[in-house]
């Protein structure tokens, strides 16, 4: 009886230890998914402004624009900047001070001004030196005309990291840790935040 009472047990808990991993990796996916759509929607309300043709044209000063952009960037202190790039790639609006500053080579700019909407993988935010990811849009003039510029916010991966992979972790407790992994492979989750950004090697998924 206590064998088989030691067995129900151990089952129960893994049970109950799987079914918790299962929803902090569901409640992740969800917390994720939330500040990447709210950061394309922040910029499509930055790419629909009604004066949006005559600032990136560099015809009307870009204040009230900058105070909005700056707004959201308080209300999602995950955003490690906003910008707002002319068809040349040079910056015309900034939460960061870089207005002049020119991003032509830019993946996300290239990107976007192909009419793309684009997330980029983790790179470094050469301004800040911090980890981030690039999401862009193409700014049009009218619901279907061209591209005459294109709006990017950075999502800052380190605070991403410590507001939602690190409580994961301490929920699951000694259960185990969260982690997440982009397509390609580079951690942008981990206890362990020297690991953001390194490629997960091939096996060591069997080694967690």
């Amino acid at each position: 009886m206590g064998y088989i009472n030691h067995s129900m047990t151990s089952k129960i808990i893994t049970s109950m230890g799987k079914t918790d991993g299962l929803r902090s990796a569901q409640s992740l996916r969800g917390y994720i998914e939330r500040v990447f759509s709210i950061a394309l929607l922040d910029l499509y309300t930055i790419a629909t402004e009604p004066n949006i043709k005559q600032i990136v044209a560099g015809e009307e000063t870009p204040h009230a624009l900058e105070q909005r952009m700056h707004a959201m960037m308080n209300r999602q202190p995950l955003y490690d900047s906003m910008i707002v790039l002319n068809t040349q790639g040079i910056t015309m609006v900034s939460t960061s001070g870089s207005v002049g500053a020119n991003r032509v080579d830019r993946e996300y700019f290239q990107a976007s001004m192909k009419g793309e909407t684009f997330v980029s993988p983790v790179e470094t935010n050469r301004r800040t030196g911090h980890l981030a990811s690039f999401i862009s849009i193409p700014i049009r003039d009218g619901a279907q005309g061209p591209v005459i510029g294109v709006a990017m916010c950075a999502v800052h991966i380190q605070k991403l990291n410590s507001n939602y992979v690190a409580s994961i972790t301490s929920m699951l407790g000694s259960y185990g840790f969260a982690m997440i992994v982009n397509h390609e492979g580079k951690i942008i989750g981990h206890k362990n935040t020297a690991m953001l950004g390194e490629r997960i090697a091939e096996d060591m998924l069997r080694h967690l």
